[in-house]
């Protein structure tokens, strides 16, 4: 008779876990392996150990797993079904971690705080590993120090690592939520925190996501205001938020690339004088697809058509340099695209129930998760792109097992 040692299968559960959340930054290929073997040996523990009596769930915390079900769903409404079948499974994150953590319900419960900073310590300390990188190949080339905030630098850091400066600075935006939630609340190794700080708003300045440093700049002000809330420190608050306006205004100006990329944003999109180019700039892009999509679709194109439909719009508008290369850029037209005003509803539904969730329960790190995921959504189809899915996922379903699940002992 095998008999099966708890704390032996809770360890390795745990370990998968923590794993999982530092690889997320790293290379796909690898987080993915890492999610299958957390959800196996996840299944094993709850089962074997008989812990489904001991659970008491709410009915809101499935609703991730509506994204997987309209997925599934969109599939019957596509004529590109590979498409769909590989949207569906980058989407797979949507119905795993709501499960996964469900399962670990009795380990996870008082290991939400550590679980998150333990994926801000992973993020801060790639990027270091990155940023080294770029130094050694700017020394060994003989290139001055300025060209760390050159042109491509911020492609090449991200990309020569399989991955994306913007997503890259996503994370980084949340972790300085992370570190300003520990600044506020733990008194010890307060240098430490804000030196962590410091160093993430500089690698999210060398990144040169322009979306990911408005994200920073709404992060912190709206931090700046909820201490003055909390704390009732309003000159304090309104000092901070002066300041926090200043440096990002004087590093968007004076940074090479940043200020680059800042410079006559609104010339630079809407400039019609090159036309061939119209395709690379989001405006247009927008424009076309509102122009030719059908405004009162209930159920969308299907899961796997967005790009075939996008085409079509960017070539009767001769958008010739969007055609196979841009998706819409906008997770709400995205979403819409496929599901329609279904999907679009509930996308914006499962925001502002996980907004009202936050605020109800007072959760800081739970708020700017959900905020920058908003503001992501502006500029980026997050769906449909693992980097960005699995992020979304495996924090929702985490913050959502908090409030709306039950371990009974």
């Amino acid at each position: 008779m095998i008999v099966i040692n708890k704390k032996i299968i809770e360890n390795i559960c745990l370990l998968f876990l923590y794993l999982v959340v530092l690889t997320i930054p790293f290379q796909i290929l690898l987080n993915s392996y890492l999610i299958i073997s957390l959800t196996l040996f996840s299944t094993f523990y709850f089962f074997s150990l008989r812990l489904y009596t001991k659970v008491k769930i709410n009915k809101f915390y499935f609703l991730p797993s509506l994204f997987f079900l309209i997925a599934i769903l969109g599939l019957n409404q596509s004529v590109n079904i590979d498409s769909g079948t590989n949207f569906i499974e980058k989407n797979l994150s949507s119905i795993t971690f709501p499960l996964v953590f469900l399962l670990l319900t009795p380990i996870i419960k008082k290991k939400y705080c550590k679980i998150i900073t333990v994926f801000a310590y992973s993020v801060i300390s790639l990027m270091t590993f990155y940023l080294i990188f770029q130094l050694v190949l700017i020394i060994e080339t003989g290139a001055g120090l300025e060209t760390l905030f050159h042109y491509n630098t911020h492609y090449n850091i991200a990309k020569r690592f399989g991955s994306h400066n913007t997503y890259l600075s996503l994370y980084l935006v949340f972790s300085v939520g992370v570190y300003l939630n520990k600044l506020v609340k733990n008194k010890k190794y307060r240098l430490f925190t804000l030196l962590l700080i410091i160093s993430s708003v500089l690698y999210i300045v060398i990144l040169a996501s322009r979306s990911q440093f408005i994200a920073l700049g709404i992060l912190l002000i709206v931090s700046a205001i909820i201490y003055i809330f909390n704390k009732r420190e309003l000159a304090k608050g309104v000092i901070a938020i002066f300041l926090i306006s200043g440096l990002l205004f004087f590093l968007m100006k004076n940074v090479h690339f940043l200020s680059y990329r800042f410079d006559k944003i609104m010339e630079r999109e809407f400039n019609i004088e090159n036309i061939d180019k119209r395709g690379d700039k989001r405006f247009y892009r927008w424009k076309s697809i509102y122009n030719h999509i059908d405004k009162n679709t209930l159920f969308g194109y299907g899961t796997g058509d967005e790009m075939e439909n996008l085409n079509t719009f960017y070539q009767q508008d001769n958008l010739f340099s969007a055609i196979n290369k841009y998706n819409a850029h906008n997770e709400y037209i995205s979403t819409y695209i496929r599901w329609g005003w279904i999907g679009l509803v509930l996308l914006v539904i499962f925001l502002i129930y996980q907004f009202s969730l936050s605020i109800k329960n007072k959760d800081y790190l739970y708020f700017v998760f959900i905020l920058i995921i908003a503001h992501l959504c502006l500029y980026e189809s997050i769906f449909g792109v693992q980097k960005g899915i699995v992020f979304f996922f495996f924090f929702s379903s985490l913050f959502l097992h908090k409030y709306k699940i039950q371990s009974i002992d």
